[in-house]
């Protein structure tokens, strides 16, 4: 029985400037090996591409997901704070913008 085994497949047209198209690349590659027979109805996927750029892309991919739920938790965070913390119950309505555009500042 063969364990394992591993060949170089070269994955050629993709940018390594273009982060959207980095990860249209591992998406695409995720879609194709998920189609392969070999994978149908397993857990672990018997087949399946790897490289140590993946963790890149897969960086890339869940990236704008991850910061835009952080900075809506810190904004909702901070805004329940500053209704416990500050007498005025108007005081809400004058911090969420301020750290909104204290998000907006520090990413840019």
């Amino acid at each position: 029985d063969i364990v394992s085994s591993r060949t170089l497949m070269p994955m050629e047209g993709v940018d390594l400037d273009n982060v959207q198209q980095q990860a249209d690349a591992l998406l695409a590659q995720r879609a194709v090996c998920a189609r392969q027979l070999a994978n149908q109805g397993r857990k672990d996927w018997a087949f399946f591409t790897f490289d140590g750029v993946y963790y890149f892309w897969e960086f890339y991919v869940v990236l704008a997901d991850e910061i835009a739920s952080v900075a809506i938790m810190g904004i909702v965070a901070v805004s329940v704070l500053s209704f416990l913390f500050i007498p005025h119950w108007t005081a809400v309505f004058f911090v969420a913008p301020l750290i909104s555009m204290l998000y907006v500042d520090m990413l840019g």
